[in-house]
């Protein structure tokens, strides 16, 4: 098997930076970044933009220089994902680079689309192209798999990929008030710190939708939008009843039947509604329903210093969840403002690609 070295890391590890300016644009394809080197020297990047515009490995090609065309024959091209081989809405980027006489691909990771699934990697390795593959001990292996995980739950479990997220106090309570002591349109009495409701904000362009049930609908009235950070506005949804009329949601926010069983209603959502990722920001019994059906792959919590010593509690975390290095360069543990992050993946195994 070709050998992928440090210096394909480094390399590969741009290809990761590049993709990820397509957070937030790409769904429902994923986020993909490629860079072509010849002669150790860069002479070309690209990043999947937007879905129904050319690949990473297109606009890479298209970005090189006059000057460095006739590098390309022969040159290095790192791809994180492996470069598709159907016609979509853009025509296979497998033989693109065949065609433009590229000697070699380092693929970070292989795709699970089924039209794919190898076909793309296969068809370089037929025309005389070295494959190089990331082994799954390296670091960059999973950086790769976070990067695509929202695609792949999609492609492989056919569901939006589910955030889990909340704000809590230091005694794990997420309202000091109870259901009783909360009347309808009473608002929320905020728990974390005005830097962490902006955090929550920049979280919120990253999904497609942010979903939360049908009390918190009607006690908080959300707005369930990203008013306080740059990006995409995502779909509000709301897991209840129909809202009342004059509810400020009514107009645009999609309804869950309460009594749906709640796989089913996800995997609609991803075939009829093209939702990949999906914020569910509460409240607690939404979040103990989803973590009861199994159907959660992140869970966020911003915890204030505060103690309150009563009110409505947060929700368990589950025994499958493990705790990790959170979004962007956040640690577990690493305060944002007065609030500290924690951040939980579940320790099952995650959707493979292949």
């Amino acid at each position: 098997m070709p050998e992928f070295t440090d210096v394909d890391a480094r390399f590969l590890g741009r290809a990761f930076e590049l993709a990820e300016r397509g957070r937030g644009h790409t769904e429902p394809n994923p986020r993909v970044g490629c860079v072509l080197v010849a002669g150790g020297r860069v002479i070309g990047e690209g990043w999947h933009r937007r879905a129904g515009e050319a690949h990473a490995e297109v606009r890479a090609l298209e970005a090189v220089r006059a000057a460095d065309r006739a590098a390309i024959r022969g040159c290095t091209a790192y791809v994180t994902l492996e470069p598709c081989s159907h016609h979509g809405r853009t025509p296979p980027c497998a033989d693109r680079l065949v065609a433009e006489g590229v000697r070699r691909v380092v693929v970070g990771r292989p795709d699970c689309d089924p039209r794919v699934q190898g076909r793309g990697c296969a068809r370089l390795e037929a025309a005389g192209i070295e494959v190089v593959r990331v082994p799954q001990t390296r670091l960059e292996a999973g950086a790769l798999a976070a990067q695509l995980r929202r695609f792949e739950t999609t492609r492989v479990l056919g569901r939006p990929y589910v955030v889990l997220k909340w704000a809590q106090t230091s005694d794990g309570f997420v309202d000091p008030r109870t259901p009783d002591e909360a009347p309808s349109g009473s608002g929320s009495s905020p728990i974390s710190s005005p830097a962490a409701r902006l955090l929550s904000h920049a979280w919120r362009t990253w999904e497609d939708g942010i979903l939360v049930g049908g009390r918190t609908a009607v006690v908080d009235v959300p707005q369930l939008d990203a008013r306080a950070a740059a990006g995409r506005q995502p779909r509000p949804l709301v897991l209840g009843s129909a809202l009342p009329a004059d509810h400020p949601l009514q107009p645009t926010a999609l309804t869950l039947d309460p009594n749906e069983d709640l796989p089913a209603a996800l995997q609609r959502l991803a075939a009829e509604n093209g939702l990949t990722s999906l914020l569910v920001e509460g409240g607690p019994t939404t979040h103990r329903r989803f973590l009861a059906a199994g159907v959660w792959d992140e869970i966020r919590i911003l915890i204030s210093p505060d103690a309150i010593g009563k009110g409505l509690p947060a929700a368990p975390i589950p025994e499958d969840a493990r705790l990790v290095a959170g979004p962007g360069s956040i640690a577990p543990f690493e305060r944002w403002g007065r609030d500290r992050v924690r951040t939980y993946v579940r320790a099952t195994t995650r959707p493979a690609s292949a």
